[in-house]
């Protein structure tokens, strides 16, 4: 019997999924855009005149550029 092109289906196991270098960046991407996205929303609240944690979403400074005040 020979071995050449005779392969019976399903004789290879089942691989686990590893993690690759695209998967590794794509994590990175993620967590640098909830940390940038954590920046901006501490920003937010520095700038907007309440004090909840709402307030960069409902409260807005004056339309006067001279009235801005930052906490």
């Amino acid at each position: 019997m020979s071995n050449l092109g005779m392969h019976m289906p399903g004789s290879m196991g089942a691989r686990k999924s590893t993690m690759n270098v695209y998967t590794g960046l794509m994590f990175l991407a993620v967590v640098c855009l909830g940390v940038a996205c954590y920046v901006v929303w501490m920003n937010g609240m520095k700038l907007t005149p309440g004090d909840s944690a709402l307030a960069p979403l409902t409260e807005l400074q004056d339309a006067d550029p001279n009235r801005i005040k930052v906490k």
